[in-house]
């Protein structure tokens, strides 16, 4: 299992509940992950990139290069920053249109429930 953060999120496991998604592409099960520190942070597992979502509060008020560093353990448990595109792909596999708009060149308004569930999966609210 590969395990990312983007930006601030970062992948892991534990606890599980799990979420159909809307169009049954894929599943996202929820969990929770202790760092070495003992941290407690959500992370949320796509089962179709088999990446795991470390919630962005999880490296709250660090800096990219403290993360890096081992700061609180989530590199060294395997977390790495995710790339734009392992980001746009969890989006489109929960079912938000990823395509962009043509008017706006971004994420269309008819995905906004797919992007608040998980945003609020992840921790970001």
């Amino acid at each position: 299992m590969m395990r990312a953060f983007s930006l601030s999120i970062l992948v892991a496991a534990s606890f599980s509940a799990v979420v159909p998604t809307s169009d049954a592409r894929a599943t996202i099960v929820q969990r929770a992950v202790t760092s070495e520190t003992g941290t407690v942070m959500p992370v949320v597992f796509d089962t179709v990139s088999g990446l795991e979502w470390l919630s962005p509060t999880a490296t709250l008020r660090r800096t990219v290069n403290e993360v890096e560093g081992g700061a609180d353990g989530w590199t060294t448990q395997g977390f790495r920053y995710a790339l734009a595109e392992e980001l746009i792909a969890l989006l489109g596999n929960v079912g938000v249109n990823t395509t962009p708009d043509p008017l706006y060149g971004s994420i269309t308004a008819d995905s906004v429930a797919e992007v608040s569930a998980v945003q609020e999966l992840i921790g970001i609210w």
